[in-house]
């Protein structure tokens, strides 16, 4: 009996090591991944050329942040796929406003949704200074 409860015991950690990332983590890898599409969208154009520049910086902010929340949570941030350049800014944007929205039932601690609240704050401002639509935002709709 006292070596199969040993056995028992041996075969735990097994178990747990094979066990799945929390899903905290896998929602704040998915955020990550929207604002580094964010930053790959944002390449600077001629006639936008500051504005582009100052919003790929607030955007380098955000994926910072979320590399630290993701490590602070037990995951690896370069797990999360890095963006490709080329894509339509507002579009990147958008698609990272979603991430965030979406990630909220999964996240666990108080730290973790403050961050998206902020995140959500910062994305929604910087789609706005791109000029996009209203219907743009997640459950918004205009008149």
């Amino acid at each position: 009996m006292l070596a199969g409860g040993a056995l028992l015991l041996a075969g735990c950690g097994k178990d747990d090591a094979a066990a799945p990332p929390p899903r905290a983590v896998d929602a704040l890898l998915r955020q990550l991944a929207a604002e580094r599409a964010v930053v790959a969208a944002l390449a600077p154009t001629a006639e936008r050329e500051a504005l582009v520049s100052r919003l790929r910086a607030r955007a380098g902010v955000r994926v910072r942040r979320l590399a630290a929340a993701v490590s602070a949570a037990g995951g690896r941030p370069h797990e999360a796929p890095q963006g490709e350049g080329g894509a339509d800014p507002e579009a990147a944007l958008e698609a990272a406003l979603t991430a965030h929205a979406d990630a909220v039932p999964d996240l666990t601690t108080r730290e973790q949704r403050d961050l998206v609240a902020d995140l959500v704050a910062g994305a929604a401002t910087d789609l706005v200074l791109l000029g996009a639509r209203a219907e743009a935002f997640p459950g918004m709709r205009t008149a």
